[in-house]
């Protein structure tokens, strides 16, 4: 019965006019080419990997569950008039009875608009399917007998533009630009079930106090449908010396978070938060974790690329 209940509420949660569709990350400006395509290339003669899972409602049974990996490289040739990225994304999300898996290449170019101010485009291109989990549904139930644990796999592609400087950055991206339509051959899936566009916007500052190695970095996330009220994130996180971030976001009647970032070694760097839900779901499971962890290998002797990059607040490290 409670395996049951459980199912009941996430088919209601993904059937609303509201239902998170795609992923949506505390530490946004740490996974970020899990928000933009753009980013891929953002600092030249670079690799960057990136690994991060996130628990939502800890204590709820069959719990939405996000794992993902990413990893891009940015090459300048000598006769710079431009900047190349490539990279790849490999996502799994688990809600439920359902599961969605998704993988992706991608390309960017970035030149320079003028000093100071830089700008990108990318493009990911992939492929996504979803499928049913036999091991929640009961063994009487027909539509958990099916041997095929896939049950749709779609195309998908995400273009991606990137406005940055060493004092801000401005992140557009839209995920499921190819709509789809969740079906089984002739039949469709519950139902009129599309996966339409989600926009995200990105928007973040580096400010620095008159306190040496202190540095307050607030940023705006928005997510949406167009469908649907938009998303909100509003977030800041303080850095010292570069070595370690302490920072809180508001997910706007959602959430509140608590972001701890460090700088472990000269190329890894390490992302905890901890969200705690404000709505009313909070009596049944109100916690929230996530982990993130990214390693920068150097790829080159130019002294100011090998200087601890992936922990310089990625986004802000220009």
């Amino acid at each position: 019965m409670k395996r049951l209940v459980s199912l009941l509420l996430f088919c209601f949660i993904i059937s609303t006019g509201i239902a998170q569709q795609t992923n949506r990350y505390t530490q946004y400006t740490l996974n970020n080419l899990g928000m933009n395509p753009a980013y891929a290339g953002s600092y030249p003669n670079k690799v960057e990997f990136m690994l991060g899972r996130r628990n939502q409602w800890s204590g709820f049974e069959n719990a939405p569950v996000s794992t993902f990996f990413s990893a891009n490289y940015g090459y300048r040739p000598t006769a710079y008039k431009g900047s190349h990225g490539f990279s790849a994304y490999v996502e799994e999300d688990k809600l439920g009875a359902f599961s969605q898996k998704s993988a992706y290449l991608g390309y960017a170019y970035h030149f320079r608009i003028f000093n100071g101010l830089n700008m990108g485009f990318g493009l990911m291109a992939g492929i996504r399917s979803f499928g049913l989990s036999s091991g929640i549904g009961s063994p009487l139930d027909p539509a958990f007998n099916n041997n095929k644990t896939v049950v749709r796999t779609y195309p998908d592609l995400i273009p991606g533009f990137r406005l940055y400087s060493k004092k801000m950055f401005l992140d557009i991206s839209v995920k499921q630009l190819y709509v789809n339509r969740i079906k089984q051959g002739s039949r469709q899936i519950g139902t009129d079930a599309k996966l339409p566009p989600h926009y995200y916007v990105t928007y973040g500052r580096k400010i620095r106090t008159g306190y040496t190695g202190l540095m307050i970095s607030p940023s705006v996330h928005v997510q949406s449908s167009l469908l649907s009220l938009p998303q909100v994130d509003v977030g800041c996180m303080i850095y010292y010396h570069k070595r370690i971030g302490i920072g809180a976001n508001c997910r706007v009647n959602s959430s509140v978070s608590a972001i701890v970032q460090v700088n472990i070694l000269k190329n890894l760097v390490a992302g905890f938060s901890y969200d705690y839900t404000t709505t009313k779901f909070r009596a049944a499971a109100a916690n929230t974790f996530e982990f993130m962890i990214g390693i920068s290998p150097v790829m080159t002797s130019d002294e100011k690329l090998n200087r601890n990059r992936v922990a310089n607040c990625p986004s802000f490290d220009f």
